[in-house]
């Protein structure tokens, strides 16, 4: 049974690691929640055996800012939207145009990094993986082109007179 202590300091450091100045930053964090010594390697105990509560954390932090963020998306557009048909700068203009198509998902350039650390996907075999990635494909703007280009192309109909026998019986011989 660990000591109360050092939950209360485990939840500092899932605090202090998931916000704040020492955001992503075990060995800062680990100091800031109150461990003395070795702080770097302690931060890396702290990480692996918090791992599931910072997920959390992040994802709980991650749907609050979404929810922030999606407040200012109409203004941002506009501003972009008046850079690049007002601005002097050229350079400035060009950024603003890449940027409103990128929001569009006219990009040709998509990182897409899927978390498959949660059960749910552990738990899948690989048709079923398949299925949730072509869901995505669906969801996600440009994925689909994007593998298409990078999967390997299905071997072609190779049927010759000498492998198919319909074939074989059309051919005139002398």
């Amino acid at each position: 049974m660990p000591k109360k202590i050092d939950a209360e300091k485990g939840k500092l450091f899932v605090d202090y690691f998931t916000n704040g100045d020492t955001a992503s930053n075990a060995t800062a964090s680990a100091k800031k929640a109150g461990w003395t010594g070795d702080s770097q390697r302690m931060g890396v105990y702290l990480k692996d055996k918090y791992a599931s509560d910072i997920l959390k954390r992040a994802e709980t932090l991650k749907a609050k800012n979404q929810t922030k963020l999606e407040g200012f998306a109409s203004d941002s557009i506009d501003l972009l939207r008046h850079l690049m048909s007002e601005s002097a700068n050229d350079m400035c203009k060009l950024k603003s145009a890449e940027r409103i198509l990128d929001l569009a998902g006219y990009s040709s350039d998509q990182n897409i990094n899927l978390n498959v650390e949660k059960e749910e996907f552990k738990k899948l075999d690989d048709q079923e993986l398949a299925e949730k990635i072509a869901t995505l494909s669906q969801k996600v703007p440009g994925l689909k082109k994007v593998m298409e280009k990078t999967a390997p192309k299905e071997e072609q109909n190779t049927n010759t007179a000498e492998s198919d026998p319909k074939i074989k019986e059309k051919r005139v011989t002398h």
